[in-house]
């Protein structure tokens, strides 16, 4: 009896944490900044190879590109191979082209030299809002390599990265007889489930974002909420007959100021070349 008297004691403090709950969501959760590390099983790649994978910044009203340099600062500590972003660079924009400076977010990424180069892909929002006049060279300047339905061979890391276009506004397509048929192969797209319609054998590993994990979890909406293109694959890994597929919750916010559940987001995903 005394334990349960104890137990209600408390009971004062839960309309006060609900009260909090959208606060926290709105000015606390967003302005985080979490690093994950991450291992897969990835045959005939380098061991130990290390890519950092961010996506989704949405850049904009909802999330400042002041947040650019601790991106960075937190990839350039990683110390990664590899640079891959997943798309959504900025939110909307034909409504935030004054809130942003290009030439200094391009700046800012400048400083980002990995050994193997910095790779993206369109996602949705470069497409539409008004970015895509101006998305391939930002990220141009930015010192990344946008590719849109094509490959390019890394010889010295026995890899082939395919960026294929956006799921949603583009027209994703790809020769895979054209590929190597040696080698790793690495494929990139913004929409996870894309890449489940796709035959796994033809890659090892997939990249992919759009969800934000959903951007704010809770029971019985973050079902209802999450967008086209990521309803079956919503974040972390899955297994796809062989193939891994990775879909992180990215950076920024889209439609609302909140993230609950999902704060953002840098992955280091480290390949281990043995099949053990």
């Amino acid at each position: 009896m005394g334990k349960r008297k104890r137990w209600y004691r408390w009971l004062w403090a839960i309309p006060i944490l609900l009260a909090l709950l959208p606060l926290y969501a709105w000015q606390l959760e967003p302005r985080l900044l979490v690093v994950k590390e991450e291992q897969v099983s990835c045959p005939g790649a380098p061991d130990g190879l290390r890519i950092a994978f961010f996506t989704d910044t949405h850049f904009g009203r909802h999330y400042n590109q002041q947040h650019a340099g601790r991106i960075v600062e937190k990839i350039e500590e990683g110390q990664p191979d590899l640079v891959i972003f997943g798309g959504d660079l900025l939110d909307a924009y034909y409504r935030d082209a004054a809130l942003l400076d290009l030439e200094a977010l391009a700046e800012v990424f400048q400083r980002l030299e990995p050994p193997l180069g910095c790779y993206a892909v369109w996602g949705n929002h470069d497409l539409g809002g008004g970015a895509a006049r101006v998305y391939e060279e930002v990220l141009g300047n930015m010192g990344f390599q946008l590719l849109q339905n094509e490959a390019v061979s890394i010889p010295d890391a026995n890899i082939t990265l395919i960026g294929l276009d956006d799921m949603l506004l583009g027209q994703p397509s790809f020769d895979w007889d054209s590929l190597p048929k040696d080698g790793v192969r690495i494929l990139l797209s913004h929409e996870p489930d894309l890449v489940g319609a796709l035959d796994s054998s033809a890659f090892s590993l997939a990249l992919s974002g759009h969800s934000h994990g959903g951007q704010v979890s809770l029971p019985f909406l973050t079902s209802r909420i999450l967008p086209t293109g990521a309803r079956q694959y919503v974040k972390g890994w899955y297994d796809l007959d062989g193939a891994s597929l990775f879909v992180s919750s990215g950076l920024g916010m889209t439609q609302l100021p909140f993230r609950l559940g999902n704060p953002p987001e840098i992955c280091f995903i480290t390949l281990h070349g043995s099949s053990e």
